[in-house]
């Protein structure tokens, strides 16, 4: 057509206004839904619009010229570049399709030729590239192959063809390197797997070393292959050997590490079979597996460690030829100081100081007010090879070795409260050996732990609550054993649990009578409790009416009268702003862990309490209320998730509230009184502060919305007055923010759909000046829409109504109904005076002439004071 870039470029912009005020309309769908006509029309003209200005400016003015189109469609730069992309994209990676079939032909610039051709970015075509070359691998790997290099290696054609394919795409060889590591590096792992060695003896697995030479996967690969196949089991291993459940049986833990030790044995002739050159292989296993068992955190460093001189210690006693290997590995995985597991022994035995001590003790020479100190001196010069420190922790060692050994024997001889002079003895004993409290306090906690806590539920008595005068006499008990005040805590805690057993007991049992069937409570229980005790079958369980309230309120009791529960009060924000107070319960222990770990059961119990509690009239209601804050303390149920029930009750009633309510009063724009009562009612029962009740009143309030919502647009013909009746009723129900942008509830289409019917509807009823401003401005409120998107939606409906008024105002014309002409041009004029722009029309200038005397006739007959103002609206939008 021979135009030039500036007009090619003013073409397309505006091109895009039109097209814009097309969009706007809504009569494509809505712009954001891809899957509408208007997302693909408007992404189609972008991308044509990119292609031609490529083509037709230079890059500095074409990203001027596409600034305006961007701007004039009203995008972002990143909806245009995403755009652009879900165009462009697709037709690149045809592209990339043929290559495999033109590999010798195909250039690195091939590919830059058709990424310019298409407007692709540079990251995105990056992105194709890697993935184009993974497929391509993977046909070979998984079609080809079929994932088997055991006995088959890489064809050199299919490298070569891999080579090539890389060097088209742009593909730095470290980039080709981590893909093939990603496709291959699955199948060594199956191959370690197959060849893994039953016995430490097979040093090089047969057929691992062939099929990681076919694999050919670089050096580097094959150790993060080798650590992740190997490291985590032998860290699980020594996490088990390390942890609670073997903590007291030594002969099982060390099984557990010569266990842990020989797979470590076996696994490392897998990377001797990885690896030709022994050289590599041994730097690759220190790579690999050097430190491995050490722990980031200190306390559990210190516990592994003491762990494995634990098992030295105990393996000397018993020391075999394979013993030195064991150690000299322990050493190397822990990463210990690097010294002889000889000197290791030497300082864990320290068999000849422990004699002489053991002596000494027998002799009563270890109490009273003897020097340790000097005897340590004299110890050392007998015992030759250890240091100060070396006897300082011998001492400690078998210091408490004795303290628990006297503790036995004041037990025996004394009961389970020994006499003062006897814990005095102990004490001596302490000092002399300077044993920690540290080391004694949880010598005592084992050994007469339980005494005191016996004391506590006995103090207790029948009524399960401990006097005041009781208290004295069990503090000094505590004293008498020894137990620090973190001891006596953690045993009231125990105590405290051990007392509320059969308070749990009594409660899971009128738990399962409440939920469960005569069968299911038979096959729990193993025992058939007969026909003469079913009151309800089935779901509802054979004891319906049995309530689980008496054994709450007797648990909660229980807490609060021995010092289990504390409270305070915490201030909290309301909606409004406003400070609230609200009383936090918090438990020094709870029964939860009675459950057997059903957590899901215990919030049941509390839901079904809160159910009953506020069912029964005759039960104190400011009593239920304190017991509703008690109960997930005692119970151990979190906060979050006490709001989580709460919230999931009140969400439950109060939707069917509102779902019902406005289902049987479909007039109604908002709740009446009752209704309003109703609520604060729930919100009182179930202890929620405004903030939380306020949201499950919100989400109640949507859902009647959104229902209302498809009813609007799906449930019959759309018209103003279904409008304003679905606009008043979110706006009655105060959540009238639902209808604007921030709400969610409407696209901007339909928010303008909207309010073009309601304003439409009051411009053809020809409401006054002040009638229509004030019903625009309450729907342009109400719709979160602006003057701009105000006007936009007007002229679309007006655009629409104003070829159907005219040809029924044209055929009355011309049917000589002149009346009825001049009131379908009134409505025309009514449009016209909020719109005045000019319309599309066919009619030749007489017609127009006819229409526009017919009209001033219609007004002369009103005696209408706006006459001329409304011929002149009337000749303006006939172009007239």
């Amino acid at each position: 057509m021979g135009m030039s870039g500036s007009a090619v470029s003013q073409a397309h912009f505006e091109a895009a206004r039109e097209l814009r005020a097309q969009l706007e309309g809504g009569l494509f769908g809505d712009v954001e839904d891809k899957a509408s006509a208007a997302y693909l029309k408007l992404s189609k003209f972008l991308f044509l619009t990119d292609r031609v200005l490529h083509e037709a400016e230079t890059p500095e003015a074409k990203r001027f010229e596409m600034g305006r189109v961007r701007r004039a469609l009203d995008l972002s730069r990143e909806q245009l570049a995403a755009r652009l992309a879900e165009q462009a994209n697709p037709l690149y990676r045809k592209a990339m399709a043929q290559v495999p079939a033109k590999i010798a032909k195909v250039k690195p610039q091939t590919m830059e030729n058709a990424r310019k051709a298409l407007g692709v970015v540079p990251a995105d075509m990056f992105d194709m590239h890697l993935e184009f070359y993974q497929e391509e691998l993977e046909k070979l790997v998984h079609g080809k192959y079929k994932s088997d290099f055991s006995t088959t290696p890489w064809d050199e054609a299919d490298q070569l063809y891999l080579a090539k394919l890389g060097v088209a795409l742009t593909l730095r060889p470290e980039f080709c390197d981590e893909l093939y590591a990603e496709v291959v590096g699955p199948l060594y792992q199956a191959a370690l797997k197959q060849h893994f060695p039953a016995t430490t003896s097979t040093q090089y697995p047969p057929g691992l070393a062939e099929t990681t030479a076919h694999l050919n996967l670089p050096r580097l690969q094959r150790e993060k292959e080798l650590k992740q196949f190997a490291r985590e089991p032998l860290r699980a291993m020594w996490r088990k050997a390390t942890g609670g459940d073997l903590l007291n049986n030594e002969a099982a833990t060390d099984e557990q590490i010569i266990k842990m030790l020989e797979w470590y044995g076996r696994v490392k002739s897998l990377v001797n079979a990885s690896f030709a050159n022994a050289e590599v292989a041994n730097a690759a296993t220190n790579r690999i597996f050097q430190n491995v068992l050490v722990s980031d955190d200190e306390l559990e460093r210190q516990a592994e460690l003491r762990t494995y001189k634990n098992f030295v210690k105990r393996r000397t006693l018993k020391y075999n030829e394979g013993d030195a290997v064991y150690f000299s590995d322990m050493v190397f995985l822990l990463g210990a100081e690097p010294v002889e597991w000889q000197k290791d022994v030497k300082k864990m035995s320290g068999g000849e100081l422990r004699m002489k001590l053991y002596a000494m003790h027998r002799a009563g020479k270890c109490k009273g007010d003897g020097d340790s100190g000097e005897a340590k001196f004299e110890l050392m010069k007998e015992t030759k090879g250890m240091d100060r420190d070396e006897v300082d922790r011998v001492f400690r060692q078998v210091g408490l070795e004795l303290y628990r050994y006297s503790i036995d024997e004041l037990k025996r001889k004394w009961g389970d409260v020994p006499s003062a002079r006897a814990m005095q003895d102990l004490l001596d004993l302490k000092t002399w050996f300077q044993l920690r409290d540290s080391d004694t306090d949880a010598v005592h906690l084992d050994k007469y732990g339980d005494v005191y806590a016996k004391a506590v539920v006995e103090a207790m008595g029948p009524a399960g609550k401990v006097e005041a005068e009781a208290k004295p006499l069990l503090r000094e008990l505590a004293k008498r054993l020894l137990l620090d005040e973190k001891a006596e805590r953690f045993l009231w805690k125990k105590a405290l649990c051990t007392r509320a057993e059969p308070l749990v007991e009594s409660l899971l049992n009128s738990w399962d009578m409440v939920t469960l069937s005569r069968e299911g409570l038979a096959k729990k229980r193993g025992t058939d409790y007969g026909a003469d005790l079913i009151q309800a079958e089935g779901s509802l369980g054979i004891a319906a009416e049995a309530s689980i309230v008496p054994d709450l309120v007797a648990l909660a009791q229980l807490f609060e009268d021995n010092e289990g529960l504390t409270s305070s009060v915490v201030e909290v924000r309301s909606p409004t702003g406003q400070p609230e107070t609200k009383t936090v319960w918090r438990a020094i222990t709870s029964v939860n862990g009675m459950f057997e770990g059903e957590n899901e059961k215990v919030e049941q119990i509390y839901r079904s309490f809160l159910v009953q509690a506020h069912s029964d009239a005759k039960r104190d209601a400011a009593a239920l209320s304190k017991l509703q804050e008690q109960l997930p303390a005692v119970l151990g149920i979190p906060a979050s998730r006490v709001v989580a029930i709460k919230a999931s009750m009140g969400e439950g009633i109060v939707d069917r509230f509102f779902a019902n309510y406005f289902v049987q009063n479909p007039a109604a724009r908002s709740l009446d009184p009752q209704g309003l009562f109703f609520l604060a009612q729930i919100q009182t029962q179930l202890g929620m502060t405004d903030a939380e009740f306020d949201e499950v009143t919100a989400g109640a309030k949507r859902k009647v919305a959104v229902a209302r919502k498809a009813d609007l647009f799906e449930g019959g013909a759309l018209n103003a007055a279904r409008a304003q009746a679905f606009r008043e009723l979110c706006q009655g129900l105060g959540e009238g923010g639902l209808l604007g942008e921030e709400g969610g509830l409407l696209s901007k289409a339909q928010r303008r759909q909207l309010f073009a019917l309601e304003v439409g509807a009051a411009v053809e009823g020809r409401a006054g000046a002040d009638a229509l401003a004030e019903a625009a401005e309450a729907c342009m409120e109400s719709y979160g829409l602006n003057e701009a998107d105000s006007q936009v939606a007007l002229l679309a409906l007006f655009k629409l109504r104003f070829a159907g008024l005219m040809r029924v105002a044209a055929k009355n014309l011309e049917d000589g109904f002149r009346q009825r002409a001049g009131d379908g041009l009134d409505r025309v004029v009514a449009f016209g005076l909020v719109t005045p722009e000019p319309m599309a029309h066919a009619y030749p200038p007489a017609k127009v002439a006819d229409l526009v005397a017919c009209y001033g006739e219609f007004l002369e007959k009103k005696g209408d004071g706006e006459a001329g103002e409304k011929l002149e609206t009337l000749k303006l939008v006939l172009g007239a």
